[in-house]
């Protein structure tokens, strides 16, 4: 893993989606599941000029895997330390101003209580805006569809963390009108819209 390469391709991504003809320029978002969550949050360490940021179910850092175990074991990672002395990741930017959002499962294996205080430390340190959620009983992969690999879908965890990403977005483009739609990329029941600033 090399987070400067990490962050120097989101930023490509980027750079060619700020070009498209249906992109508002200057106005940008991530949303991230699990490595996607992950990978938004290189963004927001490299300062890319994103403005919301939600991560539903998404791993808090980016250290790998620890090596030579007898098998795939995703739940142990190298320590902090390690990685800034074998990875040497780049300083963090922080990017000033964006609305940083966690939607999490409280039982995800993947995300324990000392991750989450280390990345809390780490985003108070910068004076980065955040919010939390942890949803009770819910494990990693809430988010996901039924049928889709690695899904421990839960309906109300999926629609209550797309409510609230819906409620970041508002709050980052108050004046960005927003189009109801009744079901979320999973299927689930989206009950009412959120009003911005546009629409009152």
């Amino acid at each position: 893993v090399d987070p400067a390469k990490w962050r120097s391709l989101m930023g490509a991504f980027m750079a060619a989606a700020d070009v498209h003809p249906a992109v508002a320029a200057g106005k940008a978002g991530c949303i991230g599941y699990c490595l996607g969550g992950q990978s938004c949050f290189e963004q927001l360490r490299a300062g890319h000029a994103i403005q919301a940021l939600v991560s539903l179910h998404g791993l808090l850092h980016s250290r790998p895997m620890v090596e030579g175990l007898p098998f795939w074991d995703p739940l142990q990672r190298i320590s902090a330390e390690e990685y800034a002395q074998r990875i040497q990741p780049p300083p963090s930017a922080m990017t000033p101003g964006c609305i940083v959002l966690v939607e999490n499962g409280a039982d995800d294996e993947h995300v324990p209580e000392d991750m989450q205080k280390e990345w809390i430390k780490e985003m108070d340190g910068s004076g980065v805006d955040w919010r939390f959620t942890n949803h009770a009983r819910t494990p990693h992969g809430f988010a996901l569809a039924p049928g889709v690999v690695a899904t421990s879908y839960m309906e109300a965890a999926d629609r209550r963390s797309t409510l609230s990403m819906l409620g970041a977005f508002a709050e980052a483009w108050p004046h960005v009108e927003q189009h109801h739609v009744t079901r979320n990329a999973s299927g689930t029941i989206i009950p009412y819209a959120i009003p911005t600033s546009a629409e009152l």
